[in-house]
């Protein structure tokens, strides 16, 4: 990694619904980071948020900017403005749920540096107690969750990768529609020649969602999301040829999700066997109703349930796992 004198290498995006507090546990993995100095954080909050004292030292990253969210936005529309805000060569998202361990930075810099057009970190599951965590990790982040899988990729694990500011940038008013959902995007951009790379040396411990019934309205509404991006420019016909095509999606998926399921989580219960269909049909339901009604509701659906993921773990402390078994 070279040294960029003039400002911050990487610029991490940081979104709270509600008090700064809610990014603690966040604070403390980006603290851990090897070039902390070199990271500019773009804080997003509400406007009786965004003047609380920051909960780290002033001094702990290269800047901090802060700006405030609109109270109806959408979490793509906010994110789109924090990359608007952004001053380093690179971006990284992230997620109050997920956390980089202390090599993280650097590897993906490294990664955009060396030419790549985005990275992305190998996933681990940090609550993997039940089956029901396990497997909406498997449906979310499966591709990328064993160091195998290093190397380049076709898409990259959602709302936790880092990419090139220009590139971004350079969307302008397609930016929020990509930030729906990245992976559309970037099966189109690999087509087209982009470098998209897995670093094999960082990772980041993601908490899944360990409760049936809340997990089955998230899987629903972010694959509508899913079906209304991919489906944005389809005929009325094409539409309703994928949606009639329902049990054969949820066929292809399941298959596609043994086949991962074997090669990365072996040796697992009847009891994910048994979540995996139930969760990925109603994600298959909701991308056929993405592919016929559009999204509707589901963006605001989901970022009210994306925060605070304690309400979901079953007890299992949100908080980076690394630093707690050092502690």
């Amino acid at each position: 990694m070279t040294q960029d004198t003039r400002g911050p290498l990487l610029s991490v995006l940081c979104i709270t619904p509600d008090s700064l507090a809610t990014l603690t546990p966040l604070f403390s993995a980006l603290l851990a980071q090897t070039i902390a100095k070199e990271i500019e954080i773009v804080l997003i909050a509400p406007a009786a948020a965004i003047t609380e004292p920051l909960p780290f030292p002033s001094d702990a990253f290269s800047m901090v900017t802060r700006a405030t969210g609109a109270p109806d936005a959408t979490n793509p529309q906010l994110r789109a403005s924090a990359v608007r805000l952004a001053c380093a060569p690179f971006i990284a998202f992230t997620e109050d749920h997920c956390f980089p361990e202390p090599g993280w930075a650097n590897a993906l810099v490294d990664a955009l540096e060396a030419g790549a057009m985005g990275a992305g970190p190998v996933m681990i599951n940090a609550n993997p107690q039940d089956a029901v965590s396990r497997a909406n990790f498997l449906l979310e982040y499966g591709p990328w969750s064993n160091e195998g899988v290093s190397g380049r990729v076709r898409h990259l694990p959602g709302h936790n990768s880092a990419y090139r500011r220009d590139v971004l940038v350079a969307l302008g008013p397609k930016l929020e529609q990509v930030l729906e959902l990245e992976s559309p995007w970037l099966w189109q951009q690999t087509e087209q020649g982009a470098t998209l790379m897995c670093v094999a040396n960082a990772h980041s411990h993601h908490f899944n969602f360990s409760v049936l019934g809340p997990a089955l309205p998230l899987r629903f509404h972010g694959g509508r999301v899913f079906g209304s991006n991919r489906a944005r420019e389809w005929s009325l016909p094409k539409r309703m040829l994928w949606t009639a095509a329902l049990p054969l999606i949820i066929a292809v998926r399941w298959r596609r999700a043994l086949q991962q399921a074997a090669q990365f989580m072996p040796g697992q219960p009847l009891s994910f066997h048994a979540a995996v269909p139930v969760l990925l049909s109603a994600d298959s339901l909701g991308e056929v109703t993405g592919y016929l009604l559009g999204a509707g509701s589901a963006l605001k659906r989901i970022s009210g349930l994306e925060y605070h993921r304690d309400r979901f773990t079953e007890g299992v402390p949100v908080v980076p796992p690394f630093a707690v078994k050092k502690s």
